[in-house]
């Protein structure tokens, strides 16, 4: 006789697979625009830099639609790919291997630099157009396949994106270089001083993008003390969350009390220092206490338990699925390496090369 109970898969383990057929799936859909986008985005730089008078990019062999060519490891694989987990897919960013481009070899240096910069988000522009015909063509002759239809309308979406934030008027981004093409020339020299920090600023919004972005995401899904809890805590649990969240407050001052508590450097009261047991360096006479913060990451509220703790419970499985990883991805580093020395220049090298880069 059978009993009445049935295995059924642990909540998590769902989530699990879940995610990772998302992942799979969103991959599959975003890689050929996203490939396309930046490997056009860039050679678009290096072609219009040639036509203008420099060859730097031609000489480095930076005009091909070859897209190992354009990838950062860094700003192309990694930080996407951070930035997809960290808001569960909701936002990401990257950057490909900027073209160099020697703007004193330009005939008309000043000029041109326009022209170059501008080449870049051009060629994005007409990408998303020519997906957009793609989308018009495949719905005008009734192709129902899903996968087709998103990965058109991903190419607009993607293209749109970089075309838009790469004309963002700030040095080193291709509207910086526009804007101080344009400008006189006091004024264009002023804008020019603001590259070697224009990277920190664009990273630095782009965090404040995503840091907003999650919290109007926790807005939009229902009761945000729910979500941090789960389906199963109590009333008084909840209540908690929502005063210690100011989530009974208006929506204006539960934004500044959620910046104010991510930010490194904020204010505190002396028993919210003492409750969160906050770290760092405190300033102030009175109760409000000017604070430069050590990370820290609380307590759980759905174990109790340290989230430090739960992270060093996790520890030993992810340091030897770290080290399988790292001791597979070095075999077939190895075996990749020797098939690309020995064929080298051909299709098979360039395989290798990029499936290492894949991995």
């Amino acid at each position: 006789p059978c009993s009445g109970s049935e295995a059924r898969p642990h909540p998590s383990e769902t989530i699990r697979a879940v995610d990772f057929a998302q992942l799979v799936q969103t991959v599959a859909i975003y890689a050929l625009p996203v490939i396309f986008a930046i490997t056009l985005h860039e050679a678009a730089h290096g072609y219009a830099a040639r036509h203008f008078g420099d060859p730097t990019a031609a000489m480095l062999g930076r005009i091909t639609l070859n897209p190992l060519k354009h990838i950062d490891p860094l700003g192309t694989i990694a930080m996407p790919l951070l930035l997809y987990f960290a808001t569960s897919g909701n936002f990401v960013f990257g950057y490909a291997k900027p073209v160099p481009v020697n703007f004193g070899q330009l005939r008309r240096p000043k000029r041109d630099m326009v022209w170059v910069a501008l080449a870049g988000p051009a060629a994005n522009f007409v990408q998303a157009i020519a997906w957009a015909a793609v989308f018009v063509v495949l719905s005008g002759v009734g192709v129902q396949e899903r996968f087709f239809l998103e990965m058109a309308k991903a190419g607009v979406l993607t293209n749109l994106v970089m075309w838009a934030f790469n004309l963002f008027p700030l040095p080193p981004l291709d509207g910086g270089r526009i804007l101080v093409g344009l400008l006189p020339w006091r004024q264009a020299v002023a804008v020019s001083r603001v590259e070697p920090w224009g990277f920190f600023i664009v990273m630095g919004l782009v965090l404040l993008g995503v840091v907003l972005l999650i919290f109007f995401l926790f807005q939009g899904f229902g009761d945000p003390a729910r979500l941090v809890i789960g389906q199963t805590g109590d009333s008084a649990t909840l209540n908690n969350i929502r005063k210690e969240l100011a989530l009974d407050q208006p929506k204006s001052v539960q934004l500044l009390h959620y910046l104010n508590d991510v930010s490194p450097i904020a204010v505190h009261s002396k028993s919210e220092i003492a409750s969160k047991q906050l770290k760092g360096w405190f300033f102030g006479s009175g109760d409000q206490q000017f604070s430069i913060k050590f990370p820290y990451l609380r307590q759980s509220y759905q174990s109790k338990k340290p989230v430090a703790d739960v992270l060093l419970e996790a520890l030993p499985g992810t340091l030897l699925l770290a080290a399988a990883a790292m001791l597979f991805a070095t075999v077939l580093g190895i075996l990749l390496g020797v098939i690309a020395a020995m064929h080298r220049d051909s299709w098979m090298d360039t395989g290798a090369v990029f499936s290492s880069v894949l991995g």
